[in-house]
């Protein structure tokens, strides 16, 4: 009896967690409702990734490590599937996008690993890029 009643509190645990998160991802008309016109800062937990501003009609504006900025857009690619191209002709990237009450965690389409990478900051305040791309 000991043990069915620890399984049963194991697998609820379990349960509970599983609801912090949506088990599907999201798609792009959702995608769009959350991210048009905020700034979305993206890290693992404490250490930011990187940031990208989210503008109309599917157009972004990616923060570089070095400042500046790089322009681009998004669109579904297939169901729960985001993809974004940059305007310096580098290959797309895609990724899944999950909701949850901490905000939106994404996870690259190329990664079987299952690591998300989590929304750490979400403004409606422009990037501040330097360089040629200042006021972009």
């Amino acid at each position: 009896m000991k043990r069915l009643v620890l399984k049963v509190a194991f697998c609820a645990g379990l349960l509970c967690a599983g609801v912090a998160y949506a088990d599907q991802p999201i798609g792009g008309a959702r995608f769009g409702a959350l991210v048009t016109g905020r700034t979305l800062s993206w890290g693992d937990g404490s250490n930011l990734y990187g940031q990208e501003q989210y503008l109309p009609d599917g157009r972004v504006k990616w923060l570089v490590a070095d400042g500046s900025c790089k322009l681009g857009h998004w669109w579904e690619e297939a169901p729960g599937l985001i993809c974004f191209a940059y305007d310096d002709g580098g290959a797309p990237a895609c990724w899944r996008f999950f909701e949850g009450a901490a905000g939106l965690k994404a996870q690259s389409a190329e990664d079987s690993t299952g690591f998300l990478w989590s929304e750490i900051g979400n403004s409606d305040q422009p990037l501040a890029c330097t360089g040629p791309m200042v006021g972009v």
